[in-house]
């Protein structure tokens, strides 16, 4: 039977940072002693919280990682449909240019992450196991974000004017060639790699369209959960794990009292209305027709 296993927090790795911590003061206060009185029962113990600090230290980022990796397999596809021609084609071929603008496209989203596993009193991350075991390996994990009056408010200042100022003047993004990417190094070698891979058009668009009708449903809403990301193991998907971790953010904010909010992609659309989620809005972006929408949708 599949289960979701570990956490409904972030506490499960607040505790393992605890710990460490715990065991880096001990490790600290006992060498510190053995300066003025060392002894062997003072020696074997730093060597043994020592071992147990960098087991624990490996641990964490090895899961760490590994919900990083789970989430950056579970968008590609929906990235794919802002990379330029240019991009897509490189991909095909397996280029550098493609393995460093991938780099570049989940740099922001794995600090994200990091952030979210910081702010213990504002996020969610579900780990999703196989069995409800502390050696069972991850194979799926979501992450929400407790939003408030003042994170919408600087959305709709600061956040959706920037967006609207570049969909109306797509030229302040330039076009490069791949050529151009040969003689660039550095900063401006990352900065050419995202305008030669990314449609900034496109994208702009897109993240307009999420912001305006974020803000626009989220008016007079105090707190809501967020669901920042999603994502399953692609051989373990089809068990019930996505919707598992849904159920315990779903139980969190019933406790609460808050709603959730979400913005799905096209393919996703069906597997949040099988959660109990509703569409509020749905968009295209201009795309062929009979194209199927994202939407922004609800649960409550």
């Amino acid at each position: 039977m599949v289960k979701v296993g570990g956490t409904s927090s972030c506490e499960y790795l607040a505790e393992e940072q605890s710990q460490m911590m715990s065991m880096v003061r001990s490790v600290t206060d006992r060498q510190r002693h053995r300066q003025k009185a060392a002894s062997p029962t003072t020696d074997s113990f730093a060597g043994d919280s020592v071992g147990e600090f960098f087991k624990a230290v490996r641990k964490a980022l090895g899961e760490f990682q590994t919900m990083h990796d789970i989430l950056m397999r579970s968008s590609e596809q929906m990235t794919e449909r802002w990379l330029t021609p240019e991009a897509m084609w490189a991909k095909k071929r397996k280029s550098k240019f493609w393995t460093d603008l991938r780099e570049e496209l989940y740099r922001g989203q794995m600090e994200k992450l990091k952030g979210v596993l910081k702010g213990r009193e504002r996020s969610l991350v579900v780990r999703g196991t196989l069995e409800r075991s502390a050696t069972s390996p991850i194979v799926g994990v979501l992450v929400a974000t407790k939003k408030t009056e003042g994170d919408m408010r600087a959305v709709e200042e600061e956040g959706i004017p920037a967006w609207r100022n570049s969909v109306k003047n797509p030229s302040i993004i330039p076009r490069v060639s791949e050529e151009e990417l040969h003689s660039a190094t550095g900063d401006e070698y990352r900065y050419k790699l995202q305008c030669w891979g990314t449609d900034w058009g496109r994208l702009s668009t897109m993240c307009l369209a999420h912001d305006t009708a974020l803000v626009k449903h989220t008016r007079g809403i105090k707190e809501f959960w967020l669901i920042d990301a999603l994502g399953v193991m692609e051989r373990e998907r089809g068990r019930g794990i996505g919707r598992r971790m849904m159920q315990e953010v779903a139980e969190r904010a019933k406790a609460e009292n808050l709603p959730i909010i979400l913005w799905a992609d096209r393919d996703a659309v069906p597997f949040y209305i099988k959660c109990g989620f509703r569409v509020l809005e749905t968009h295209t972006y201009g795309g062929s027709e009979g194209e199927r929408p994202d939407a922004i949708m609800k649960w409550a």
